[in-house]
């Protein structure tokens, strides 16, 4: 598989806002290519969760801050209206009986690689060095205020 993220970044609230998003999987012989294409979103929108929104915060004493979904945030249909472009190679597989294989799975563990970089490409004029998620308005933020302070 292989994803390429665009992404917009606001200059003045620094909200982070995915452009579009190109997939190609191979899933050998493809069976039913909605359940398949279905499959590749809900994965990236998944992915899209712990890139940019999902984050376990805790107070100084431990505590957890984020113990309700009003304080962990997850992507609803607002942030998954992305333009969304997807390919599929068909290599079917000799291991099973119809040349099916897995897919979708994988684009929960590479969106978020995807979205990081293509945040750090864009933040790249500004010298910004991106190392962790997720990735939103207040880390950007931070950052900006580090950079500017080193």
């Amino acid at each position: 598989m292989a994803e390429i993220v665009a992404v917009r970044i606001d200059p003045d609230t620094l909200e982070i806002e995915v452009d579009r998003v190109s997939s190609v999987h191979d899933a050998g012989t493809v069976l039913d290519q909605t359940l398949l294409d279905g499959q590749v979103y809900g994965a990236l929108v998944h992915g899209l969760g712990g890139a940019a929104y999902e984050e376990f915060t805790h107070a100084d004493s431990g505590q957890p801050t984020a113990a309700t979904f009003l304080d962990y945030l997850c992507p609803t249909s607002a942030e998954a209206g992305f333009d969304l472009r997807t390919d599929h190679v068909v290599t079917p597989s000799p291991l099973t009986p119809l040349g099916a294989k897995g897919c979708g799975e994988g684009s929960s563990k590479s969106f978020p690689v995807a979205y990081a970089n293509a945040v750090a490409d864009a933040l790249a004029p500004r010298g910004i060095d991106i190392t962790r998620l997720p990735l939103h308005g207040e880390v950007l933020h931070q950052l900006l205020t580090e950079k500017e302070n080193s």
